[in-house]
């Protein structure tokens, strides 16, 4: 056989080896560049590579299914990219570049950075649209102040890990009051927001449910992990709609530095609590194990706000365990609800009052350590329930609740019940170091039993009873040096 046929022969079997692994393997990757005149030409299944910058001047790309892309040293500019289905995105690379994955499912987008400095209709670099199973991983987000990183809408099954989020501006510079994070809105369930960190937004990540209509139900969303620091309204807020947000969890999250700062008097809250976890009309969430520190005031343009660590706002069935609040303005805690179980959290030094009880029924406050400078005035734990429209504009019920073994330590009064409306039981606490009295009774039915009260200031007492209250002290251990019990109107309130 002559040295030209063998030759035939074996390219012949090159070739042959080469359709084979297109086949299996799918087309060999295409490469974008400054000549690409026709953005039709991505085919089905295609995988490419872009190794240059490309300015889309403002057009939009729709990536066909099954579309890979991988980055390697070029950008998409100036334009929008709408993924198709099981499309994935490697090390990408945009600049005023939105994503757009809406009506999608099986996307992937990883190791991607986004650097974003102008207004898009949709207002954020990634928007997640009715789609499903999307991934988002280890991807940055520099952006203008007007802008969301990413918002979820009507979705289901989207993950959204360890990538890091920042306003792009100096810390306490921005325009707007309600941008930055991560947003997911109603009729979205199943999301996992976890690993992330988050810096110097309006608000770090909202959950919004919308009004009381089943079909914008948002459910079953994980805050996991996330570091969130320097936001201008909120760290993490869950909101509208105890029907339509529900199933919530927000764990082990780091929140600090929520400055409380409206930049825009017009579009600050006229009615708000603020906080580093804000949970406002929602029900069954589980806010564990996270550290809230440094919820400071911040005033500007005449718009105030004082954000507390943690706020739970006309919400039911919620369960807040196992926090550490640090050094909040105002509030530790404030409590609006009912059914809710707000217990073992650490409280240190708030500079208002630690925790704030407002109108609610069925609520119990247990087990919390709240730790305070022994000469600032005020309660450690205030009771003020009313059955009237409260703060927020809208009626809550009242009922029967219970607050027991709290180690409370410092402050003028440990647990001072202004006004109460149903039966308030107070027992085996522990209250120690006040200068006043340990348990104040102003207004109300309330039952004190199996507390501890112990103070060495000359000044402290042990239990002051009002005209207005009724109710019983039973077996509590009381070491003061002032009086152990002072009683207005024996009559209504009896002492055992």
């Amino acid at each position: 056989m002559s040295i030209f046929n063998r030759r035939l022969i074996r390219l012949f079997v090159i070739l042959l080896i080469l359709d084979t692994i297109v086949k299996v393997y799918g087309a060999a990757p295409r490469m974008f560049n400054h000549q690409l005149q026709s953005l039709p030409l991505l085919e089905v299944n295609g995988i490419y590579e872009i190794e240059t910058d490309y300015d889309f001047k403002g057009e939009t790309i729709t990536l066909p299914q099954g579309t890979k892309i991988f980055f390697k040293g070029g950008s998409f500019i100036n334009g929008c990219l709408k993924c198709g289905d099981n499309c994935e995105i490697y090390n990408g690379s945009f600049k005023d570049f939105e994503v757009d994955v809406r009506g999608n499912k099986n996307v992937i987008i990883k190791n991607s950075n986004f650097v974003y400095k102008r207004e898009v209709a949709t207002e954020c670099a990634l928007y997640i649209n009715n789609s499903s199973y999307v991934e988002i991983n280890n991807c940055s987000f520099d952006l203008a102040d007007s802008l969301t990183s990413i918002k979820i809408i009507e979705s289901n099954n989207v993950d959204v890990f360890n990538s890091n989020i920042d306003g792009g501006r100096d810390v306490g510079v921005y325009n707007r009051d309600n941008g930055g994070g991560i947003f997911v809105i109603y009729s979205s369930n199943r999301v996992n927001i976890s690993n992330n960190r988050i810096n110097n937004v309006g608000i770090g990540v909202a959950i919004q449910g919308l009004g009381s209509k089943e079909k914008e139900l948002v459910s079953d969303v994980i805050v996991h992990g996330n570091t969130i620091s320097d936001c201008r309204c909120y760290g993490i807020i869950a909101y509208y709609g105890t029907t339509t947000c529900t199933n919530i969890i927000i764990t082990d999250n780091i929140v600090s530095n929520v400055t409380g700062q409206y930049n825009n008097v017009a579009t600050k809250p006229a009615k708000s609590l603020g906080g580093g976890i804000y949970l406002q009309q929602v029900s069954n969430v589980i806010c564990s194990g996270n550290y809230i520190k440094n919820t400071a005031i911040y005033t500007n343009n005449n718009s105030t706000l004082a954000p507390a660590g943690i706020a739970i706002a006309t919400s039911t069935k919620c369960k807040v365990t196992n926090n550490i609040i640090e050094d909040s303005y105002q509030q530790g805690i404030i409590l609006r609800g009912d059914y809710n179980v707000v217990s073992n959290n650490t409280i240190n030094n708030s500079h208002d009052i630690p925790f704030e009880f407002r109108a609610g029924k069925g609520n119990i406050i247990s087990g919390n350590h709240i730790i305070s400078k022994t000469n600032i005035k005020g309660p450690s734990i205030y009771c003020f329930q009313h059955g009237n429209t409260n703060s927020l504009g809208l009626t809550t019920t009242i009922g029967d609740n219970i607050i027991e073994s709290n180690v409370i330590v410092g402050r003028q009064t440990p647990i001072y019940c202004y006004k109460v409306d149903g039966v308030l039981q107070i027992k085996n606490n522990i209250l120690s170091d006040f200068s006043g009295f340990g348990v104040e009774i102003n207004n109300g039915n309330v039952i004190v039993t199996n507390n501890v009260m112990t103070s060495r200031i000359k000044t402290g007492c042990g239990i002051s009873v009002g005209k207005a209250a009724t109710g019983f002290a039973r077996d509590n251990h009381i070491d003061v040096p002032g009086k152990m019990v002072s009683l207005s109107n024996p009559s209504n309130f009896k002492v055992y």
